[in-house]
């Protein structure tokens, strides 16, 4: 069983490697990271750096454009490059730690319903139906405008808001699994649910949530900009990427790079994550 295992992860392994599509993808998003990661050693200013006499500066490809600040200033005078490095970082960081605390809670209620009885199963499927038919964003303001925004709390209240997709997609897989021949021979034998969920379960909702854990990266990138956009985020003197473009909104006309330039980024996070997303979902389903 063991060396079927590792055959299989080699070959997934080795199609990702030979898949160009998602070699590409997956080095622009690293290198976005490695770029957020190390912010504080290459940016040129600090992150809340002021100087009025260059506000709304134009970026370096703009006539009348410097390379003192490559990517302009916005209406404060902080060099938007510097900002957005910082902004990056916290905006990955929100949605990595959302997707987690997605994922750990869409296990652990999956896993409830798929093996814990009709009666529970009735309960946890009740409440995801429920919160699926309420729009996230409509919860997500609801909530946050009840607490003081921050990194922790639009965690929190994005991970509570997106579980339920995931808990549907893992209770799908365990009642699949859960009729094949090997779970019910492990059964027969005597073993336990536990060593059943950490032997096979486990993995193979990991390995089928993979796809999924992209996607979700992606979409939590856009929540939380777009929350931030609209003053539901990072509160200063913290930036993201969405609080840098809700800034520079009142510029749009005479200084349109203060917000078109923060949303370049994030349209390169998503699509590289889209791509990724797809190439995963093909390779897996081959």
């Amino acid at each position: 069983m063991r060396d079927n295992n590792r055959t299989e992860h080699n070959i997934f392994i080795g199609k990702l490697f030979r898949d160009k599509v998602f070699l590409m993808s997956s080095v622009l998003f690293l290198l976005i990271v490695i770029i957020a990661l190390i912010a504080p050693l290459i940016s040129p200013y600090g992150v809340n750096e002021m100087n009025i006499k260059d506000r709304l500066a134009k970026p370096f490809f703009l006539e009348g454009g410097s390379f003192n600040h490559i990517f302009g200033t916005d209406g404060l005078g902080r060099d938007i490059f510097t900002i957005i490095l910082f902004g990056l970082r916290n905006s990955l960081l929100i949605a990595f730690l959302s997707v987690v605390v997605i994922f750990g809670i869409g296990i652990i209620a999956g896993l409830l319903s798929g093996l814990g009885g009709r009666k529970i199963d009735n309960l946890i499927m009740t409440m995801v139906d429920i919160q699926l038919s309420l729009p996230i964003i409509i919860v997500a303001v609801i909530l946050l405008a009840m607490t003081t925004p921050t990194i922790f709390t639009i965690t929190i209240v994005l991970g509570v808001c997106g579980w339920p997709a995931y808990a549907r997609s893992t209770r799908a897989t365990v009642l699949v699994e859960n009729k094949k021949d090997y779970i019910v021979a492990a059964k027969m034998m005597g073993a336990k649910t536990f060593w059943i969920i950490k032997r096979y379960f486990i993995k193979t909702v990991i390995l089928k949530a993979l796809p999924f854990f992209v996607l979700e990266f992606g979409l939590m990138i856009i929540w939380e900009s777009l929350l931030s956009f609209i003053g539901l985020g990072i509160q200063p003197p913290n930036v993201s990427l969405g609080t840098i473009m809700g800034n520079g909104i009142i510029y749009l006309v005479n200084a349109w790079w203060v917000t078109t330039i923060p949303g370049f980024f994030i349209i390169m996070i998503t699509t590289s994550l889209s791509f990724i997303n797809r190439r995963l979902t093909l390779i897996l389903t081959q």
